[in-house]
């Protein structure tokens, strides 16, 4: 692929050059880095770990933009789902002491900003991934929900004081990640990162417009959210529930991982039942960069109601989204999260 030099707006990632006519929109009312917790934009990140938004983050040329991600396994190019991989339990994460600190001031911020209604749940931490006889096999141990908020969710928050590791004074945990790993611009793997690294889930519902054609369903993230506030979103994420003595096991599917916390989501979020939808489809097991390299699956489910009758039904009581779910629209006239941007990467054939 020749590379190009390209003008990028300052957020997540749609090029501007890509979308005639819709600049001045997006400009305006696109992320403009003013989260001072996380920065979305995949230049940052690309410039971050040292990666080109061409060749090395998800890229859809058809739709003109870039999301930062990347893909550590690919279940598209499978032809059943008979098992989704491997996950071993092996033992509680240790959050790392020199950040306790930092942990314990972005709880009372998170708390005080509303943004902690689901509380200190316990959560799957990745500690390792690879590959073994084609599918993905993923050592996971316990970790919380604040751990998460004490790294991931707070990558791009200044410290209150720099750690100083050898020659370097490290101001973001960022930095600090790659410091400790004995990395310069790099993201660390798995086994060398410190960060909680929860895993994440992303399910991007389908339905059927009025002429027959498969479309992608968006919603309006509300303000009271940690991430993606005033952004359109996949209507249906969360951060995966885990509790490693409730479910007593040492090896499972990851379908099976999966589905211990489904069904109680999806009530929660969409107020549907998971029988108005067809079999959940693995897309793809992800790390996203805005959020140091976080665990993320993105997968499909696609309703048997008419768009109509799941925009009508569906409702949220956890209080994150306002107004109903919409069909995805391109080019998008407001700005949509990077979550978002992934899932039409890689569905590529729905929405649009």
């Amino acid at each position: 692929m020749v590379n190009v030099e390209i003008k990028w707006n300052n957020f997540f990632g749609i090029r501007i050059d890509d979308l005639p006519g819709l600049g001045k929109s997006l400009t305006q009312q696109g992320w403009s880095n003013n989260n001072p917790f996380i920065n979305y934009s995949d230049t940052h990140s690309a410039g971050s770990y040292n990666l080109n938004i061409v060749d090395d983050l998800l890229r859809s040329e058809k739709h003109g933009f870039s999301s930062p991600y990347q893909i550590l396994f690919d279940y598209r190019g499978l032809s059943s789902f008979g098992s989704w991989g491997k996950v071993i339990v092996n033992g509680e994460y240790s959050f790392p002491l020199e950040l306790s600190a930092h942990k314990k001031r972005a709880i009372e911020i998170f708390e005080r900003k509303g943004w902690l209604k689901k509380k200190n749940n316990p959560a799957p931490r990745v500690k390792a991934f690879t590959q073994i006889d084609g599918l993905p096999q993923i050592t996971i141990e316990q970790a919380c929900y604040y751990d998460q908020v004490g790294s991931n969710l707070t990558i791009d928050m200044r410290l209150s004081e720099p750690i100083i590791i050898g020659t370097k004074k490290i101001e973001t945990l960022r930095h600090w990640d790659m410091a400790q790993a004995n990395l310069t611009h790099q993201l660390p793997d798995f086994e060398l990162s410190k960060f909680a690294n929860t895993i994440g889930v992303a399910i991007a519902l389908t339905t059927t417009d009025s002429v027959g054609k498969k479309r992608l369903i968006k919603r309006y993230r509300g303000k009271k959210v940690a991430v993606y506030r005033d952004m359109w979103h996949l209507p249906f994420s969360f951060a995966l529930y885990f509790d490693k003595e409730a479910n007593n096991k040492s090896e499972l599917d990851v379908n099976e991982l999966i589905r211990f916390d489904l069904p109680h989501e999806f009530a929660e979020e969409m107020g549907l039942e998971l029988n108005d939808f067809g079999p959940i489809k693995p897309i793809a097991f992800c790390r996203d960069l805005a959020r140091g390299g976080k665990p993320q699956f993105f997968l499909e489910m696609e309703s048997k109601l008419s768009f109509k009758e799941l925009s009508n039904k569906a409702h949220d009581k956890t209080g994150e989204y306002k107004g109903k779910c919409q069909l995805f629209d391109h080019p998008p006239t407001q700005q949509i999260s990077p979550e978002l941007a992934a899932a039409i990467i890689l569905l590529d054939d729905a929405s649009v």
